[in-house]
């Protein structure tokens, strides 16, 4: 079933050619402010807006911040460490295109599905 998914995603990526890419990580220091990278392989003058939305596990809002431009094709954004206080936060990342597409990680449904981060 994996494998599946795993060649969806890649023929996808060949239709389209635009994504997000960003490693998952499993845990966070408690306190501390979390840095959530990635990389994107769309060109600047398609991007409308690319947001990093997150929140305590125990919160139903998501709280969106900016993600910031590094290089090329790498941005990133912090969750300030006054919401790393919890057992878990969940994030997901939203990339808004300038023809009104939206790209998400994870892919499928990240509101509802979001990246899952032990504190």
């Amino acid at each position: 079933m994996k494998k599946s998914y795993f060649l969806y995603f890649c023929f996808l990526s060949l239709i389209t050619g635009e994504n997000i890419y960003h490693e998952k990580v499993i845990s966070a220091p408690y306190g501390f402010s979390y840095r959530v990278e990635a990389f994107i392989d769309v060109p600047d003058k398609d991007i409308h807006r690319f947001s990093l939305l997150y929140r305590p596990k125990t919160n139903q809002e998501y709280i969106e911040t900016p993600m910031l431009l590094v290089n090329d094709t790498r941005y990133f954004a912090e969750i300030p460490g006054k919401f790393v206080k919890r057992e878990k936060i969940e994030y997901y990342l939203l990339l808004e295109l300038s023809d009104m597409r939206e790209i998400t990680f994870p892919f499928i449904d990240a509101a509802m599905n979001p990246v899952s981060v032990e504190v």
